[in-house]
């Protein structure tokens, strides 16, 4: 069995026995570094950002991610007296085949919400949710601009599912993973986005609008509003430093940081992210890396370019061993530390992804 081979079996057998493992589309150092990270581009999942990022990516033929996420509540709050670590989990995995152009992503998610607990009982009720979900995205470009977009459409199934506190870990695989789900009645999901990307030494600048084009159920017929793109659009700036030196060695240290200001057109939803990274390189597919970051909403009236210091803060931990990486990331909101926000929800998610 060569070395290739033994990491790939034991990533598919952990994403079949446990629910602790199953990855989610987003990456999670975007996540670490405040939602922020529009123009970095030095991850295998950038392009899930920004579709531009695509031209960017070491060769890789196929990727592999599985992850978990759940929330939980402020430690004044009352807190769960039956399965308190099962609050609103959600796994997913996803498989993604690349080309230097193109990239095709398959993903199913599972998730429970709508937590129901009567007092006395001995089990939880949760509405689980099946979410699978296709994405395509191409880019063209050079080694300083390039363009790229992506079309995202997924359904949704549907139970009811309950879960003992005595055999949580049976309960939990057995209905979300392998029982029957039903149609929900809800709309299947379809998105498309634009970007762009402008990369230079130590600084790049990236364009994104997430809403390219609309679908209207009632039709079914593909839309365009220009008003709804301009409302979607967002930028980022990032500044990195270099993976080699002058001389062609391994710099130990690598910084990155980088600014978003998304959903520009939008006064109810537009924000600011912005977060910071050091990588620890001790060999070129051998590091590890530390990342933090903050987002905060910023609707009219207030000004843009302000905090209220009232947003979400994030911490991450990244470590890569030659073709698998595992990713960690905490988001916190900022009243906790102040000793407020008591029904504001602290979030974990992890994922494990095998590039081959």
């Amino acid at each position: 069995m060569n070395r290739r081979t033994l990491p790939l079996l034991l990533l598919l057998l952990s994403c079949a026995v446990s629910p602790l493992f199953a990855s989610l589309p987003v990456s999670l150092r975007w996540t670490a570094m405040g939602e922020s990270g529009l123009a970095l581009t030095d991850t295998p999942d950038a392009f899930n950002i920004n579709p531009a990022s695509l031209l960017r990516m070491e060769p890789a033929l196929f990727t592999l991610d599985i992850g978990y996420m759940d929330s939980f509540s402020h430690p004044a709050a009352d807190s769960f007296e039956v399965l308190p670590f099962l609050t609103e989990p959600e796994s997913q995995a996803e498989f993604t085949f690349t080309t230097p152009y193109s990239a095709l992503s398959v993903a199913l998610e599972y998730s429970l919400s709508e937590r129901d607990y009567t007092s006395g009982e001995q089990s939880v009720s949760f509405s689980g949710y099946n979410n699978s979900f296709l994405r395509l995205n191409l880019a063209y470009g050079n080694e300083t601009f390039s363009i790229g977009a992506y079309a995202e459409g997924g359904s949704t199934l549907y139970r009811s599912i309950t879960i003992e506190q005595d055999q949580a870990f049976l309960d939990y695989f057995s209905q979300v993973y392998l029982s029957r789900y039903s149609p929900s009645g809800m709309y299947q999901s379809f998105s498309t986005g634009l970007g762009l990307l402008v990369t230079y030494p130590f600084l790049s600048f990236g364009v994104l609008t997430d809403n390219l084009f609309g679908y209207d159920h009632t039709s079914n017929e593909i839309t365009f509003d220009l008003q709804e793109l301009v409302d979607a659009t967002s930028v980022g700036f990032a500044f990195s430093t270099e993976t080699y030196d002058s001389s062609a060695q391994l710099n130990r240290f690598v910084l990155s940081s980088a600014i978003d200001f998304t959903d520009l057109g939008d006064t109810t939803e537009r924000a600011i992210h912005f977060g910071g990274e050091l990588k620890i390189q001790f060999l070129k597919d051998l590091y590890a890396a530390l990342q933090a970051g903050y987002k905060e909403a910023r609707p009219s009236p207030d000004p843009f370019f302000g905090f209220s210091w009232d947003g979400t803060v994030s911490f991450g931990l990244t470590f890569r061993y030659h073709d698998i990486y595992y990713n960690t990331a905490v988001s916190v909101p900022a009243l906790w530390f102040s000793g407020s926000g008591e029904d504001e929800k602290l979030s974990a998610v992890m994922s494990l992804s095998y590039v081959f």
